[in-house]
């Protein structure tokens, strides 16, 4: 999850990067990305750290997934970039993961 986690942080400041043409910096650790950042997408990232049960862990992984997928989709589209579609096998097995031992 660190790992996913410090990806999508970069990605959402590669977005940030790309609304204000690159001429300011989300801070060491991305302490200032909430200044740039709309609130919805905020409150979304906020919600990837929910870990106070076993279920909320996997939803917030499953969150940060969705994340990282929107998130990067708008990237790639602004930069030129296809977005690639083995997205969709780590999706899947994922869930496949989850379906067998996620689930209490």
């Amino acid at each position: 999850m660190d790992i996913l986690r410090s990806e999508l942080l970069r990605m959402m400041a590669w977005k940030v990067g790309i609304e204000t043409g690159f001429s300011l910096s989300v801070g060491k650790n991305c302490k200032y990305l909430e200044r740039y950042v709309s609130a919805e997408l905020w409150d979304r990232l906020l919600s990837t750290y929910r870990t106070d049960s076993y279920e909320s862990a996997w939803q917030s992984l499953f969150l940060c997934l969705q994340l990282f997928r929107d998130v990067s989709k708008e990237v790639g589209e602004r930069l030129g970039y296809v977005y690639p579609d083995y997205d969709e096998r780590v999706t899947a097995y994922t869930e496949a993961v989850y379906q067998k031992y996620g689930k209490d």
